[in-house]
């Protein structure tokens, strides 16, 4: 069974919003922006820490917004729901243990 934060949920079945190209592509570049800040933040992940994410992701099956959710509970941190920090959290834990966040059993 998958750990769905609510942001999830509501982003399942909360209101659509309809994009333009243009838009779309200013939503990509403020995306590119915040996952490489999140990247830079949670580089200096310890092992501990990058087994919790291993553990959340791979054997309890969080999606990224509910690890966000998580980790920023513990950390006091203000990136709860965000799927870009969960992403880079697993990214950055998945290098640490010489995995690859894109490949089994992280994906």
């Amino acid at each position: 069974m998958t750990r769905v934060d609510p942001a999830d949920w509501e982003a399942l079945t909360g209101p659509v919003e309809v994009v333009t190209p243009d838009r779309l592509a200013e939503l990509a570049e403020q995306a590119k922006e915040q996952i490489e800040f999140f990247r830079e933040a949670f580089q200096g992940i310890i092992r501990p820490q990058a087994l919790w994410v291993r553990h959340l992701r791979c054997e309890l099956r969080y999606t990224y917004r509910a690890i966000a959710t998580a980790s920023a509970d513990i950390a006091d941190g203000d990136w709860q729901g965000n799927q870009l920090a969960g992403m880079a959290m697993c990214e950055r834990a998945a290098e640490k243990l010489g995995e690859d966040s894109n490949e089994e059993p992280w994906n």
